[in-house]
């Protein structure tokens, strides 16, 4: 993304862009980011009042889940340098969501909401009553036993909006893996025992020291316009069920729930084209409209992403916002290669998490490797089902006559008419 010297700056300033990052030699990068403002000597401006307006095209892909950093850069201090791995006190912040969300206001206070009512609603509140919730948390670790006091923040309307804990760790990702143990845990038992849905919308990281910040949050979905693509609709069952699976997916705020819709799309697939391809006269004649092949450089990784998501302009191969779609090490690999030797595994913890013996968890949604592991392979196993339903749309073509859309007012009539002779 190329931002003119006068034009205002993405990062929400409302300033010139020459006058805020760009006078920095530095620019607002696509998801994951790091967002990087300057700093007056022994100011530390919190997360809270910084302004993240953050233009749609640069969040990342609709649905996929990102981490944003934000940096105070002061005087003198080179702005590449390391600083996520600093032990301080950070202050880590679960915003919780009512619904799954379509829009992201990224904002570093924002309030949350929930299904579970802590307190009174701010209106009806009396002094003697309790505004927030506290938990106490303790778990044994393989480095020793972890205490943490999560605080319980309601909305207006008394529910459950966000949890606060702050503690000493050594880096951000420290700070990350023991306040999503705890909160995560917190958040189980109350879908449980409430038996109703806990929704982490946003999760916000602070280090109090020089406030420098991290958010993860999940890429709000725009709205679209209907176009002839929308309309190939399809009644064959095979087809049908494909498209089926990887609605459910995108439907779905679990990731895991997701990892397996879109597994199943490209396990579905290569089973039926193993049966098919068993038959020589049916072998000769295979083809793919599309190859199902990762491209061997990060330029031509950035082509293919564009080309495959309809939501995301193209942008050319200089656009960098994309890189993080597929790992590095299987560039240039096969979609069987990465689901046998990458997806498969992970495929099977989620799936049997209590197969091992004794009943422990092989992979715990409660844990921040889990999240992690996970969320780095999503992306790329979303666009493999995508290609690998293209691909079978192409060789099931759907039969004239049916699931047909006018392209004027005046066919509809004439349309109708054959549609009844078939």
């Amino acid at each position: 993304m190329k931002i003119g010297r006068n034009e205002r700056c993405p990062c929400g300033s409302g300033r010139k862009y020459k006058q805020c990052h760009g006078q920095y030699g530095q620019h607002v990068n696509a998801a994951p980011s790091q967002l990087q403002q300057p700093l007056k000597e022994n100011a530390a401006p919190s997360p809270g009042t910084f302004n993240t307006e953050i233009p749609r095209d640069v969040l990342g892909i609709p649905g996929g889940s990102y981490q944003m950093w934000v940096r105070n850069v002061r005087k003198g201090e080179d702005p590449q340098s390391p600083f996520q791995d600093r032990p301080d006190k950070y202050r880590v912040v679960f915003t919780l969501s009512r619904h799954p969300l379509d829009k992201q206001n990224l904002d570093f206070k924002g309030t949350g909401d929930s299904f579970v009512q802590i307190v009174r609603p701010e209106t009806e509140r009396r002094p003697e009553d309790p505004d927030r919730l506290v938990v106490f948390s303790s778990h044994t670790t393989s480095t020793g036993v972890e205490k943490i006091e999560m605080q319980g923040i309601p909305n207006k309307e008394g529910r459950l909006a966000q949890c606060v804990v702050e503690l000493n760790a050594a880096s951000f990702t420290e700070a990350d893996r023991i306040a999503f143990g705890a909160a995560s845990s917190f958040f189980s038992t109350l879908a449980f025992e409430l038996d109703v849905p806990v929704r982490l919308g946003q999760l916000n990281i602070e280090q109090t020291t020089t406030q420098n910040a991290s958010m993860t949050y999940a890429c709000p979905y725009p709205d679209v316009h209907l176009t002839s693509a929308g309309t190939d609709l399809s009644n064959l069952s095979y087809v049908q069920s494909l498209l089926s699976l990887y609605r459910e997916g995108i439907n779905s705020n679990s990731i895991n729930y997701q990892f397996l819709c879109w597994y199943k799309v490209l396990e579905g697939i290569t089973w039926k084209r193993t049966e098919e391809l068993s038959d020589t006269t049916a072998r000769a004649r295979f083809r793919l409209r599309f190859p199902e092949l990762l491209p061997d450089t990060k330029e031509e990784l950035r082509k293919f992403v564009s080309e495959v998501f309809p939501l995301l302009d193209p942008a050319g191969v200089n656009d960098e916002r994309w890189d993080h779609v597929a790992p590095a090490e299987v560039l240039g690999w096969r979609f069987n290669r990465i689901r046998q030797e990458r997806l498969e595994e992970i495929r099977n913890k989620v799936a049997h998490m209590l197969s091992a013996p004794g009943g422990d968890l092989s992979l715990s949604p409660d844990t921040q490797s889990h999240r992690v592991e996970l969320a780095r392979w999503i992306s790329l196993l979303r666009l493999m089902a995508r290609v690998m339903i293209r691909n079978e749309k192409a060789r099931f073509p759907q039969p004239p006559g049916v699931f047909a859309s006018p392209p004027q007012d005046g066919h509809i009539s004439e349309w109708r008419e054959n549609f009844r002779k078939v």
